[in-house]
């Protein structure tokens, strides 16, 4: 699919963009990070290309225009993210950043004329929060129908509000091809392990490792949510890329919904220790979201094919290991 093309990842070196360079790498294509200066990652027999770039600062086409860069697609992943509680404790600075990578990340753009696709990685919290207070399983299912209403529940999903209208516009008004992709819960190997910014799957994990004396959920527990393994991730962001060039909106995630104590019972017994889950008394975030993905299933011909409890085998068997080595 994208054997001799070339491909700018932007926010290469973060969870997404590693897994995403990988496989772009292992299919033949030229993959191009930008990332912010002193970010790299290292990956097993692939030669990367990086353009340092703070794109808070400077916009991707004069990085791509002063290194003679003529891309086939751009990935739009870079963002300020982080854990719920850390994004939420820094909203301004959250809002602020994103808007300033989001605005230099498609200036210009319509002049890189060898452009076919591009892809802005969006969020579930790009979702009002009207529909995410509930943990009934037949009101809590998110349709790409509700897009044109806007009420979310943080500045990190007014951003990506704002990014998926530069997509659309840039479709409807200038025809440069792109999706937006609202990205539901993903976890796997290369996610970072730093407290502010892991997400719940890989923080249990860190716990049930490290702290299994202190196992506590942020909240009772109750929340209803559905996980998205990364491999079945990147294979959405890789089709929709090629196949969608009109600023369409697409939910990607899984189906099947899980509350975050059977999540953690899971890690539990993954962990084969005699661990207590203690709680906080109130949910934190939202209390349910999970995808329709019919829209991804019609038009990507895509469905996730990795279960909870192998997505959960393979990221705790890698967190053990990065763990252990962080110690050495």
């Amino acid at each position: 699919m994208f054997k001799d093309k070339t491909v700018v990842v932007t926010g290469g070196t973060g969870f997404i963009g590693t897994n995403l360079v990988k496989s772009l790498a292992a299919q033949g294509a030229r993959v191009i990070i930008v990332a912010r200066p002193g970010s790299y990652i290292e990956l097993s027999g692939v030669t990367l290309e990086y353009a340092p770039c703070n794109l808070q600062e400077t916009t991707l086409f004069s990085v791509l225009k002063y290194a003679d860069i003529k891309p086939d697609y751009i990935f739009h992943l870079a963002a300020m993210t982080g854990g719920i509680h850390y994004l939420k404790q820094r909203q301004a600075e959250c809002l602020q950043k994103n808007l300033a990578i989001t605005a230099n990340s498609f200036y210009r753009l319509e002049e890189i004329h060898s452009l076919r696709g591009q892809l802005f990685l969006s969020s579930v919290c790009a979702y009002p929060q009207d529909y995410q207070t509930t943990t009934d399983l037949n009101k809590i299912v998110l349709s790409e129908n509700l897009a044109n209403q806007y009420n979310p529940d943080s500045a990190y999903g007014w951003a990506k509000i704002m990014g998926e209208m530069l997509i659309q516009h840039y479709a409807e008004e200038c025809s440069v091809p792109g999706v937006s992709i609202r990205l539901f819960n993903t976890y796997g190997p290369h996610e970072h392990l730093e407290e502010h910014k892991t997400h719940v799957i890989p923080s249990l994990i860190v716990k049930a490792i490290n702290h299994p004396e202190d196992f506590t959920l942020l909240g009772d527990g109750s929340q209803v949510r559905s996980f998205l393994y990364i491999d079945d991730a990147i294979k959405a962001l890789e089709k929709a890329i090629t196949r969608v060039y009109d600023g369409s909106v697409i939910n990607i995630g899984s189906d099947v919904p899980h509350t975050i104590n059977d999540i953690a019972k899971k890690i539990i017994e993954i962990s084969g220790q005699d661990i207590h889950i203690d709680s906080t008394p109130n949910a934190v975030g939202a209390k349910g979201r999970i995808p329709d993905i019919s829209k991804a299933q019609k038009m990507l011909l895509w469905a996730p094919t990795t279960s909870l409890e192998e997505g959960l085998s393979r990221t705790y068997v890698w967190i053990k290991k990065e763990l252990a080595r962080e110690r050495i």
